[in-house]
């Protein structure tokens, strides 16, 4: 099949918990491997471009993931790049009546045209 993503991937680490008691260990922004993340971005092509036009951020759909993309995005801002987040909601394959008012809030906010 043709390719969906064309570009480079690169892990920032694992999710930061949004309080320390939540879990047994607390993982936070320091954590992250965001200056990396920023170095990349900040770097020009030969034409003086620059090297990234896009971020795409794949958290899972869970406070922790919620708390870490919201996170990455204010520090990504600086850098001028456009950051999107995979769509959520429905899963290929479900069932809707299993299906709880969050996946289902998600559908519907990230719904498309047919």
């Amino acid at each position: 099949g043709a390719a969906v993503f064309g570009g480079d991937s690169i892990s920032a680490g694992r999710p930061c918990s949004p309080g320390a008691g939540m879990i047994r260990r607390r993982i936070g922004p320091e954590n992250l491997t965001v200056d990396a993340l920023l170095e990349r971005l900040r770097r020009r092509d030969e034409r003086g471009e620059p090297a990234a036009r896009e971020v795409i951020l794949a958290t899972n759909p869970t406070m922790e993931g919620d708390g870490t993309a919201l996170y990455l995005q204010s520090r990504l801002r600086e850098t001028g790049v456009t950051v999107t987040r995979l769509a959520r909601g429905l899963p290929a394959g479900a069932q809707i009546e299993h299906s709880n008012k969050a996946i289902l809030s998600d559908a519907l906010t990230w719904r498309t045209r047919m």
